[in-house]
């Protein structure tokens, strides 16, 4: 048991470098205060690294219980005292598990907070979740824009199911319901900043599950006046149809840095008979892993145009026809690259 103070009127930020314990039985857990009565900001197991987790005072609890089998390395944490950067008041649910858990295995779904930015993943992913369990993950950016990302969902058609609520509530706006294998892709919500995120799986057939990312929704520019995809449903940022005579494109998040395992893809028109002179003002993407490829027309079966990655700019350059393919893909590493961002005009 750890138990950490800081000057008051500061908060904690505790990071881990290091992770492995054994999954759902030896058990980390921090608390939001300095008794295990305090709120739960999150309970770890396994092997995956945990977010960073931030307090809302300066005290701040971490347990740390095993049983009587099978060890593993542990973990390692350093902690720091940060300044408040808005003054909020957190307000924590009730526990939203049921009162009968006679058969309910709480490691494998605790209260799980998580602040500014991470993932959160269904029990055992990437193995099969369990049966009869309700997962809650309380998501808060600190921020008035929240977005989660899914990138793999498969579970039990119209049995087990993800909900999405804005707040932190059930009784807030629902943003999504998911179940089956088709990928849910972006949730997005402004102004509160928060998400209540539930996992619901009943007594038989299970599946993968899912895994999702959350961060900060941000963007440099507004969308162009002529589009022909729905903004806040299929944002320009990861895919859509550009039909403006001019405008600009960039990278998710651009001019932070973009997300892993994005498949990204965009069609630009213009006014039949023209063609399309390309320009980049910014390039950094991670060398022979994340590339932009444009291509000479309106697919992937059409010519290619460029296929870049790394820190070089671009050299501009014009189709030949009205219609280019712009697809941006990155894989599941370093993703600690801002992007690119490219204008385009007719010609």
């Amino acid at each position: 048991m750890g138990l950490i103070v800081t000057a008051a009127n500061t908060r904690i930020s505790l990071t881990f470098s290091s992770f492995a314990t054994e999954a759902n039985v030896d058990i980390v857990t921090v608390y939001d205060g300095g008794s295990t009565s305090a709120p739960v900001l999150g309970r770890f197991s396994g092997t995956s690294f945990p977010p960073r987790i931030e307090s809302t005072d300066n005290i701040m609890l971490i347990t740390f219980t095993t049983d009587v089998s099978y060890t593993n390395t542990g973990f390692s944490a350093s902690y720091t005292s940060v300044s408040p950067t808005t003054t909020r008041t957190t307000t924590y649910p009730t526990t939203p598990y049921p009162t009968d858990t006679t058969d309910y295995t709480p490691s494998y779904c605790p209260d799980t907070f998580l602040y500014y930015d991470g993932f959160l993943n269904s029990p055992n992913y990437p193995n099969n979740y369990p049966n009869d369990v309700d997962c809650y993950w309380y998501l808060d950016t600190n921020s008035n824009d929240i977005y989660l990302a899914f990138e793999s969902f498969n579970t039990e058609q119209d049995y087990d199911y993800v909900k999405v609520y804005e707040g932190w509530s059930t009784s807030g706006q629902l943003l999504l319901t998911a179940s089956g294998n088709s990928n849910p892709g972006l949730v997005y919500t402004w102004p509160t900043g928060r998400m209540l995120v539930h996992f619901h799986s009943d007594g038989s057939n299970t599946r993968q599950g899912f895994r999702a990312y959350f961060n900060t929704y941000i963007t440099t520019t507004e969308p162009p006046a002529e589009t022909t995809y729905d903004w806040m449903t299929t944002p320009q940022w990861c895919g859509g149809d550009l039909i403006a005579s001019s405008g600009e494109l960039t990278s998710p998040f651009y001019p932070s840095n973009y997300i892993s395992y994005l498949d990204c893809s965009t069609r630009i028109r213009v006014s039949s008979g023209r063609m399309i002179r390309v320009t980049f003002t910014d390039f950094s993407t991670e060398q022979g892993a994340d590339y932009l490829t444009v291509y000479d027309g309106p697919t992937t079966n059409s010519p290619v145009l460029l296929r870049t990655s790394g820190s070089n700019i671009p050299a501009s350059f014009i189709s030949t026809s009205n219609q280019i393919y712009v697809r941006f893909t990155t894989d599941g590493f370093n993703s600690n690259y801002r992007g690119w961002r490219l204008m385009y005009s007719t010609v």
